[in-house]
């Protein structure tokens, strides 16, 4: 693996990390449960966007999906959800897919997209929710869109693929 390619893995987990902290990190429930199933208790409780919309990151994107961007079935996603954020994770490293959503919706975005990922370039994509962008430096690639006041962002590790990437991003603008 390329420093680029190890500072754009970084990068993106930091991403994530600090959009799962800007929406309120203030509770610390969480919880896990596998693809397509809903959480309960104190989890479900703290995620606005998922208890007022029914939807979750595993909604979002689904094993099935998972499995045609990996070229491999990584099994039922992990979810977790704090403070109305809802992430999934498909897989292990080195070849997963990470799906996280926001009720953050366009502010988070814009802070996103604002910020670009030391040695990546992003690319504003049409098509995709109200707005999105990606970067694509294999063996990663990453998508963030916005539709209404949902902020979601994909990766998948392990296939820097952009076209695998646009199918899950656009089934999960759908999903919405």
């Amino acid at each position: 693996m390329s420093n680029i390619q190890r500072r754009l893995l970084v990068a993106i987990a930091a991403s994530l990390a600090a959009s799962i902290l800007i929406t309120g990190c203030s509770s610390t429930a969480g919880s896990s449960a596998p693809s397509g199933s809903h959480s309960t208790g104190a989890a479900a409780g703290t995620s606005q966007h998922a208890a007022s919309s029914a939807v979750t990151a595993c909604m979002l994107v689904t094993e099935q999906d998972a499995s045609a961007a990996l070229g491999a079935d990584p099994g039922p996603g992990t979810a977790a959800a704090q403070s109305g954020v809802s992430a999934c994770t498909y897989g292990t490293a080195p070849r997963m897919v990470s799906v996280h959503l926001s009720p953050a919706g366009k502010a988070e975005y814009n802070q996103m997209h604002a910020a670009p990922i030391d040695g990546a370039t992003m690319v504003d994509l049409d098509g995709i929710g109200t707005a999105a962008f990606g970067a694509f430096v294999p063996p990663v690639a990453s998508i963030a869109f916005y539709q209404d006041s949902s902020y979601v962002s994909i990766v998948i590790y392990g296939d820097g693929s952009k076209d695998r990437a646009v199918v899950l991003a656009t089934a999960a603008a759908a999903r919405l």
